[in-house]
Formats: structure tokens, C-alpha cells, sequence
């Protein structure tokens, strides 16, 4: 939730069983100023499925990503499997008492963003600016938000998983050379806090340049050793049962299906492999 002096934006929508919580604790800031943006990161389903409750409680709220999320999220056949991908991962955090009930099934409609905002454009919340920062890989249509005046990065999923500021898991599902270069455009922007879209929150300059660093290099080592482990005789579907099994211990994920995870360290191994 950034605040400015006229306005407020909140960046990323999580799963719909989340919305009714993050409504709940807005409304108990007692903030002066409307909250008037709901601000795309990425388009994946545990990052914008919650914007789909909050825009049909409040149709006057401005949804606001990148040209390419806003194509993406536009097509029925995405949102339809967002929508399922929404309702399972919502049980799944029901199940573990993260949520406070199990989600409805959302209509499977195309999610229409309101505005298009444009690489290095800035929303200016009066007093507060928040750059759009285009950091593919992770997804076609990511952006990384600068606020300023604290130089704080927003960074959704550009840099994968972070579980502690030397513990990274690179999540670059759909570009590898696009994500490594991404990293290297957030740090030099050389931000004074960084968040991650699950979790983490790295502060100072130090510790945000050294984990960019970290996890630039942690990109290079999953790609080397899944490259390695070909080399050495072992299968696709073995490399990505290993690296599967990294992802289970790794920690995290809990919220997806072990289908999910081989599904996804598959496409890794894709990506690792396209460069």
C-alpha cells in the first residue's frame, strides 16, 4: 500500500480469498486519502485474482499494468485457468489457516485494466511517485515499481523467491536472459529497500545490492547445474524431478500442488536451456 498526499495505490491483488482481509486492514489505516489505484505487478493468477473481488466491490478503483499484462489478462482462456488456479490455491490456504474462508469460484472473464501505464511513466500520489519499471522475465508483462521519495523497489516476482537475503529460488519462467537483465536494471536504480511479491523485505542500499547480486548469480548456478546434470547422462524429467524437489524443500510454495511445482521446474529447465 503506498500513500501519498492525494491518492493511494495498492500493488499487487494476491488471490481473491485474500481481498476481503486487505479491504478490511485499508479501511482500519483511517487513511485521509481515497485508495484510488489497484496496480498489476505481473499477470499470474496469485497476483491479480484478488484485484477481480476488489474491482467488483469497487468498479471506481483504476487498475492500472503493462500493455502486455493488459493483453494477457484480456483473454478468456487465461483467466480461465486463473480462476481455477485462484480456487485451488485458496483452499489450499484455508487449509492451512492462512485464510479465512475456502474462495467461490470467480466468473471466468477477461480482466479489463482501466489504464495502460507505459515504461518509465510515473503515478504521482501527490508527494509520492511510483515508477513503472518494464522487468521481463519472470512473466512477459512484469513491471518493478520505484517509489520515491524513500527509494523503495517493488519487485513482485523479478527476482523469484526470497526466503532470506542469502536464500533465493529464480523463478524465470519466461525469459532467462530477459530476467537476469532485469536484475541488473533494478540494481542500478541502487534502491534503499526492496519487497518482494511473497514476503520478504530486504533494507539499505548494501543489503538490496548485495541481493540483487545474489540473485543474479543464483540464476547462473540453477541454469549451470541443470545444464551439468544433462551432461552427465541424467534426463529432462529427472533434472526437473531434482529441482522439484529443491522448490518442496526450499520452502514457500506451499500453496501449489507437487504437479504444480514439476510443472514449473520443467519450464525452468526450458528456459534454462533456450540460452
Amino acid at each position: 500500500m503506498i500513500v501519498g498526499n492525494e491518492a493511494c495505490a495498492l500493488v499487487e491483488g494476491s488471490l481473491s480469498c485474500v481481498a476481503p482481509t486487505a479491504l478490511a486492514q485499508i479501511e482500519a489505516m483511517n487513511l485521509n486519502v481515497p485508495l484510488k489505484y489497484l496496480v498489476v505487478a505481473h499477470e499470474h493468477s496469485d497476483h491479480v485474482c484478488g484485484f477481480v473481488t476488489m474491482k467488483k466491490q469497487t468498479p471506481e478503483l483504476i487498475l492500472v499494468g503493462s500493455q502486455t499484462a493488459a493483453e494477457i489478462l484480456a483473454k478468456e482462456k487465461v483467466m480461465t485457468k486463473f480462476v481455477m488456479e485462484d480456487k485451488v490455491f485458496g483452499d489450499v490456504l484455508h487449509g492451512l489457516k492462512l485464510a479465512d474462508s475456502s474462495p467461490e469460484m470467480l466468473p471466468p472473464e477477461p480482466l479489463e485494466l482501466d489504464m495502460i501505464i507505459q515504461p518509465n511513466q510515473v503515478l504521482d500520489l501527490g508527494g509520492v511517485q511510483i515508477k513503472a519499471i518494464p522487468t521481463p522475465g519472470h512473466s512477459p508483462g512484469s513491471l518493478s515499481y520505484f517509489v520515491e521519495p524513500d527509494r523503495t523497489l517493488l519487485m513482485s516476482d523479478a527476482a523469484g523467491l526470497g526466503k532470506s537475503q542469502t536464500e533465493i529460488y529464480p523463478m524465470f519462467f519466461y525469459n532467462f536472459q530477459q530476467y537476469v537483465e532485469s536484475l541488473k536494471t533494478l540494481r542500478s536504480i541502487m534502491p534503499q529497500r526492496l519487497a518482494l511479491g511473497h514476503d520478504l523485505m530486504v533494507e539499505g542500499e548494501e543489503n538490496c545490492l548485495d541481493f540483487l547480486d545474489r540473485a543474479i548469480a543464483a540464476s547462473y548456478d540453477m541454469q549451470d547445474d541443470m545444464k551439468k546434470q544433462l551432461q552427465e547422462g541424467r534426463s529432462p524429467d529427472e533434472v526437473a524431478l531434482d529441482w522439484a524437489h529443491r522448490m518442496h524443500a526450499f520452502g514457500l510454495f506451499e500453496i501449489f500442488p507437487d504437479d504444480a511445482l514439476l510443472a514449473y521446474t520443467n519450464l525452468l529447465l526450458k528456459r534454462a536451456l533456450e540460452t
